[in-house]
């Protein structure tokens, strides 16, 4: 990411939005996708703001127009399992790694 884009900075966003948002550490618009990138940040952020789904809907549209297109799908598939991320593995990748889903750390991927 070359430079964040400032929530302050989207059209028809209340700051009450934008202190709630906050309030959760996100002030950008990639922290704001980077969030709602999963089924339970969207449910999560949805919650925070009291959005409808088609409120939700069209605000992280409009957040995308401000990321961009290049740097929205780079964060959108980020956060899915085995993404640049690396925090999640697939089942394959466990398997293929030796790594059960008890475990806490892998030590050579």
């Amino acid at each position: 990411m070359d430079q964040s884009h400032e929530l302050r900075a989207v059209a028809g966003l209340s700051p009450d939005v934008v202190r709630k948002l906050a309030g959760q550490w996100i002030n950008s618009a990639e922290e704001f996708l980077s969030a709602a990138a999963s089924p339970e940040g969207r449910t999560g952020l949805q919650r925070l703001l009291g959005f409808s789904e088609a409120d939700f809907d069209e605000l992280a549209a409009r957040i995308r127009e401000i990321a961009g297109p290049d740097e929205s799908r780079r964060i959108e598939e980020g956060v899915r399992p085995g993404g640049p991320l690396g925090s999640l593995l697939t089942e394959e990748q466990k398997e293929r790694l030796g790594v059960d889903s008890g475990d806490t750390e892998v030590s050579e991927l």
